[in-house]
């Protein structure tokens, strides 16, 4: 049944929705702020852009997982991250 389910009553009503929004937006501020204090450090410079890997060519061989600060602020932008969770 819906109980089993793990459904309640908020999930009927939209006070669930409303909560997730909160915490969503909660979350994603605390990222922005993370991220905007990480990219104006003052050691970030190697970090701004990707690696080319033309110039470092064993670069992925020995980095499995590139990222740089481009690519996290375009991953907020587009609101890839979904919990806290997920960027480790």
């Amino acid at each position: 049944g819906i109980l089993a389910g793990g459904w309640t009553q908020a999930d009927f009503t939209g006070a669930s929705a409303r909560e997730s929004d909160r915490e969503w937006s909660s979350l994603y501020g605390q990222f922005r702020a993370i991220w905007k204090d990480v990219e104006k450090h003052d050691a970030s410079w190697p970090f701004q852009e990707p690696v080319d890997t033309r110039e470092v060519e064993d670069y992925l061989t020995v980095i499995k997982d590139p990222i740089d600060l481009s690519k996290i602020k375009q991953r907020l932008d587009d609101k890839y991250y979904k919990s806290k969770e997920m960027p480790k």
